[in-house]
């Protein structure tokens, strides 16, 4: 004989008493990736990235360094050969700059270039931008080597900027797509 008596109460369409609560898990990933919406937000600015060197990696080795903030790729150097697994790299063509919150954590990539086929990975790690004044350098470990970047952060003027890298290298109003016309003058057929 089964008994029906000690079911449990299974609540109706009409109850109330189902309730969404905010995940305080999401907080810190939307203030890595821009969102400073919300209190306790990271304070948005430009970070300034220079790569100076890599060291300890295997000898003979074509080494190339990729930066990338979240999933997009932000930064990557010139590959040069390594014959005893160290290279400095020029800072004046490896300095950037990107917009991004304070506590933004980069990914480093060291890879090996190859002219032809994949580049085969010799590393992966994260770091974070140097917060003293007008930056430090630091030595970040990657596989089994190390690379020595240069970082520094500067607050933002107004509270909310615009996300995406800020190209060293000016851009001249002379730089077009070859289809694109300027709108401004009318084209001349007996030219």
């Amino acid at each position: 004989m089964i008994s029906i008596e000690g079911e449990p109460n299974t609540p109706t369409k009409d109850s109330n008493n189902h309730n969404r609560h905010r995940s305080w898990g999401a907080q810190s990933f939307h203030s890595r990736f821009g969102d400073n919406a919300g209190p306790g937000g990271a304070e948005q600015g430009t970070a300034n990235i220079t790569v100076l060197s890599a060291d300890g990696f295997p000898a003979g080795t074509n080494l190339r360094v990729h930066i990338s903030l979240g999933k997009k790729e932000i930064h990557k150097t010139d590959h040069i050969k390594a014959p005893q697994g160290s290279v400095q790299f020029d800072p004046s063509e490896e300095s950037f700059k990107t917009n991004c919150t304070a506590d933004a954590f980069f990914k480093l990539v060291v890879k090996d270039h190859s002219k032809f086929g994949r580049d085969e990975e010799l590393g992966e790690t994260q770091f974070t931008i140097s917060d003293q004044g007008s930056g430090a350098e630091q030595n970040v470990g990657v596989g089994k080597g190390m690379v020595s970047i240069r970082s520094s952060f500067t607050p933002s003027e107004s509270g909310g900027s615009p996300s995406g890298s800020v190209s060293p290298r000016p851009k001249t109003a002379e730089r077009r797509g070859l289809l694109r016309r300027d709108r401004s003058t009318t084209p001349n057929p007996g030219a």
